[in-house]
């Protein structure tokens, strides 16, 4: 398992403190685990669920593990005080660092989207997993410099409620399933589909005619078994305090979803 050697620096987006960090890889992550913020582990499962699932169905997503913060790091950091900040050693969620910047989604910085037809992956993973924190939040629209893709981070916000949600809340969200989080209702997701059917029809006019947004993540989502499924939610750390209830949940509600 990976352990943090190096703290670099806090990262200026994200209220759940995230830091740049150097691995015993001496490979550079972002680094998101317990603090005054995150108080339960709830937030770093929802990110290792979240981008298990985003590989499933080939989102573009960076490569992420589960580390370990050493409390060696925490109290000999010269870059900042980790105890301030209330970080606690153990389990962390780890997210390949790439450079880049997070932009708005306007009609300027969407034409300059290299890998336009990530839309339908991102649109059906933001409303199989209920996330809420897209829409509105420029900090989760990330652009790498490199070739100038469109990447998804950030899933601390999944099963709708974020850092809240139990057994109970996903039950009846079963019961009474939202047609879609409202979010996604929003102006940037509209302008991305926007530019998506307009390069669509550009390039492949014959396939506009006939295909629907979704058509090609709609079957890559008909393979996904329910074992892969399951496999998104094994090997969580029982650091993070995750009662099986919770995690059985989650996984039924997964596979409910798609």
């Amino acid at each position: 398992m990976l352990k943090v050697t190096v703290i670099n620096e806090i990262m200026k987006v994200g209220s759940t403190i995230p830091l740049r960090v150097t691995c015993s890889d001496f490979k550079q992550y972002i680094l998101k685990g317990i603090n005054k913020n995150v108080p339960t582990g709830k937030a770093l499962f929802n990110e290792v669920v979240a981008s298990r699932f985003a590989k499933l169905i080939g989102l573009d997503t960076p490569n992420t593990a589960i580390g370990i913060l050493p409390e060696s790091i925490i109290t000999s950091s010269d870059i900042i005080n980790l105890k301030k900040y209330g970080f606690k050693s153990g389990p962390c969620f780890l997210s390949e660092y790439l450079e880049g910047t997070s932009l708005r989604i306007n009609p300027v910085t969407v034409k300059y989207i290299s890998n336009i037809d990530i839309v339908p992956k991102l649109i059906l993973f933001d409303v199989i997993l209920m996330n809420t924190d897209r829409e509105g939040n420029d900090g989760n629209w990330f652009h790498v410099k490199k070739g100038h893709k469109l990447i998804a981070i950030d899933h601390t916000n999944i099963f709708r409620i974020a850092q809240i949600w139990d057994k109970n809340t996903l039950e009846q969200d079963e019961v009474i399933p939202p047609k879609i989080v409202d979010e996604i209702k929003g102006p940037t997701y509209r302008l991305l589909v926007q530019e998506y059917e307009k390069k669509l029809k550009k390039n492949q006019h014959h396939l506009y005619q006939h295909q629907h947004l979704f058509s090609g993540i709609g079957r890559k989502i008909e393979t996904i078994t329910d074992d892969q499924i399951q496999n998104c939610f094994i090997n969580i750390p029982q650091e993070w305090g995750i009662s099986d209830e919770d995690s059985e949940a989650a996984a039924k509600f997964l596979k409910c979803q798609y």
